[in-house]
């Protein structure tokens, strides 16, 4: 299955525009559709190999965003997805962010760490 993404071809990188191939989907499996994502603190420290050695090319962005298509298997949730997701829709239950410049994201974590703000 294709896939298309920004990754850090190598630790430090900038993100440049990475298609790959994803095994084929499995009984248990869902894939989900994202039109567009958002990169947290912990992406950033993952590309920068702050934590340890990283495997790249490395495709971060763990934050689900925008236009999402869901398709199941026999795990049998995407009714619960559903239905969660309309439960959310009807009242008015969104997530809440704060949007930042990504020049900006080492003081967010240093927000972060101080209990100052509450970042994913």
């Amino acid at each position: 299955m294709k896939a298309r993404g920004l990754a850090a071809l190598t630790p430090k990188a900038a993100l440049t525009p990475y298609e790959f191939e994803r095994r084929e989907l499995g009984a248990h499996d869902v894939a989900l559709k994202i039109a567009y994502a958002g990169i947290c603190h912990s992406d950033i420290h993952q590309v920068r190999e702050e934590w340890g050695p990283a495997i790249f090319p490395m495709v971060p962005g763990s934050l689900l965003n925008g236009r999402r298509r869901i398709a199941g298997s026999m795990i049998g949730g995407i009714p619960e997805m559903q239905e969660m997701l309309d439960f959310c829709g009807k009242h008015s239950i969104i997530s809440d962010i704060e949007v930042i410049d990504a020049s900006y994201a080492d003081k967010a974590y240093e927000r972060t760490i101080a209990s100052d703000v509450k970042y994913r």
